[in-house]
Formats: C-alpha cells, sequence, structure tokens
C-alpha cells in the first residue's frame, strides 16, 4: 500500500466529506492488486483506506487481514454470530468465518473512496 503519494489530489474532495484531514495518519491509499471486487472495484483502482475504528456495517468495503489474505471484501454477519468475507466476482470464493475464526480476523479499515483506473489515466 501506498501512503500519501502524488495521486492524494484525487481524494481531496472525499476526505473533506468524509472529516478526515490530509495530513493525518487516519488514512492511506492504496492499489486494487486483485479482481476480486470487480465490477463494484476495479483491479488497479486506487483506494483510501479510513483507519479509524468503525462499527462493521453491510455494504461497506472494508480492507481485512485473515489467514494471510489482505484485501478487501465486503463483511456480512451470520446468524449464528460468524461472519462472512464477501468478494463480489464469482472467481474469488467467499470466506465463511466461526465466531472463533472472528479472533484471527483484522478489520484494519474501511474503504471510503476508490478511483477507476481509466479516470487516472486521464
Amino acid at each position: 500500500m501506498q501512503e500519501h503519494n502524488a495521486t492524494s489530489y484525487l481524494l481531496a474532495e472525499s476526505l473533506v466529506c468524509e472529516g478526515l484531514d490530509p495530513m493525518s495518519e487516519s488514512y492511506a491509499l492504496g492499489k486494487m492488486t486483485d479482481a476480486s471486487m470487480e465490477p463494484d472495484i476495479p483491479k488497479g483502482a486506487v483506494i483510501g483506506i479510513d483507519f479509524r475504528p468503525a462499527r462493521v456495517c453491510p455494504g461497506v468495503p472494508y480492507f481485512v487481514g485473515y489467514d494471510g489474505l489482505r484485501g478487501v471484501r465486503y463483511i456480512e454477519h451470520l446468524a449464528d454470530g460468524g461472519m462472512k468475507l464477501i468478494s463480489v466476482n464469482p472467481d474469488y470464493d467467499d470466506i465463511e468465518l466461526t465466531f472463533g475464526d472472528i479472533l484471527e480476523l483484522s478489520v484494519i479499515g474501511r474503504v471510503f473512496h476508490w478511483e477507476e483506473p481509466q479516470r487516472l489515466a486521464s
């Protein structure tokens, strides 16, 4: 992940809307390196990640770490107390976590913004 690089200007409006100080260390920029969230977040997109503690909400992408995975996934709470890490792209498997597995899950931050690669090139 690249922090505060030359593409920072692309996020200026989003940072203000999110209440983030551009000089703060509470966010970082990264690049989507796989197609697991396509078509929602395309491979190659620059993503903004907010590290401030937040409640996990359905339909919001999160940057997570679990069992060797470090990537963007939606998180769904399951009725049995577990969670599901959801990839939008059907070529990538969802990961179901038991209540006990959740202790190994790291929700690193909330993805609050992304720019499509074509938009970055112009």
